[in-house]
């Protein structure tokens, strides 16, 4: 078996952009992999999330911005000063390439919820909302054990719940509205263990996952995309499930999928639609690892050279990745 800031994959940290409306996204990435909290607002993953796999800029033809910034010297770095006026030069933040990768399966992890199963006080089924651009399968594992390659692929999960996981398939489309049958859900009466149902940091044993991987006669176009979650104890004693990462592997290569934030547009400054620095060109420059998306081009450009701090949470700076909005794709995709 194999899709809104570090577990390595195959090389160093990456970073996923998807998108949506069209259910065959293309993604920005690299192979490698970094700690992952995929989603955004609305949709995800590979038709309705925007995630970045490897950070990267864009470059482009870029604009002096007079005013915002003290002029440059001579070698293109600016001076900065400190309280006591001795000078610093910013590191400049890492500029670096990227690729696309296609992911062709979703699951919106935002959709995702536990049902308690009625006349049942123990039990509970899952529901959520997934895209597929390709006939796809779906499998849900409790109480389950990864088993990874060397390059973090997953090869197998490995499960003792009473209850096996049974595959189902689907055709292609998107918003697919997935309600789990009552008795494939989840018993706790019969676990014996009880802390298994949570997740404990860094472990490969996850109380659920949720794995939807593509339907092709050649294995290596099989794509898949696994959520891992786990339970979560409310005061009332019932339970609610939590995301903890989403994983793909497309090609060989596996990925953890990372959220941006500011992609989406709403009332609050962090997720207006201009950049926050001109507050006049729309804004497509993501700053990392942080992944808040604040900036243009133009302004990114300059403001690399002048500090290495985010202009919204002031974090330092390592790289810069710019996304790219094709206008003849559907409302909400994004390429990179």
């Amino acid at each position: 078996m194999g899709s809104n800031t570090s577990r390595n994959s195959n090389s160093n940290n990456a970073n996923a952009q998807q998108s949506s409306a069209q259910a065959s996204a293309d993604t920005t990435a690299r192979p490698g992999a970094a700690p992952a909290e995929a989603g955004r607002g609305g949709d995800a993953g590979g038709t309705g999330q925007n995630f970045f796999l490897q950070s990267g800029y864009g470059g482009g033809r870029f604009r002096g911005a007079p005013g915002l910034f003290p002029p440059p010297r001579a070698d293109g770095t600016s001076m900065l000063f400190f309280p006591d006026g001795r000078r610093q030069v910013p590191p400049t933040p890492q500029l670096q390439l990227t690729e696309t990768v296609r992911n062709d399966v979703n699951l919106k992890k935002q959709t995702l919820k536990l049902n308690k199963v009625p006349k049942s006080p123990h039990c509970y089924s899952l529901e959520f909302v997934f895209d597929a651009a390709a006939d796809c399968t779906l499998s849900i594992w409790y109480l389950t054990e990864e088993i990874v390659d060397a390059s973090n692929n997953t090869v197998r999960f490995e499960t003792d719940y009473q209850i096996q996981p049974k595959t189902v398939q689907f055709k292609k489309g998107l918003g697919q509205h997935y309600v789990q049958p009552p008795e494939e859900g989840f018993d706790i009466s019969i676990v014996h263990n009880r802390g298994l149902m949570y997740y404990h940091q860094g472990s490969q044993n996850f109380p659920v996952v949720i794995m939807l991987q593509t339907c092709d006669d050649n294995p290596s176009r099989v794509q898949s995309q696994s959520t891992f979650a786990t339970f979560r104890s409310n005061s009332d004693g019932t339970q609610s499930i939590a995301v903890i990462k989403q994983k793909i592997q497309v090609q060989g290569n596996a990925y953890e999928l990372q959220e941006i934030f500011g992609i989406e547009q709403s009332e609050d400054a962090e997720n207006t639609k201009e950049c926050v620095i001109c507050m006049s060109a729309p804004k497509d420059t993501t700053v990392l690892p942080c992944r808040h998306m604040c900036m243009c081009s133009v302004c990114a450009k300059v403001l690399r050279y002048q500090t290495n701090k985010c202009p919204i949470c002031r974090c330092a700076v390592e790289s810069l990745l710019q996304i790219k909005v094709s206008q003849q794709q559907g409302e909400g995709e994004e390429a990179a």
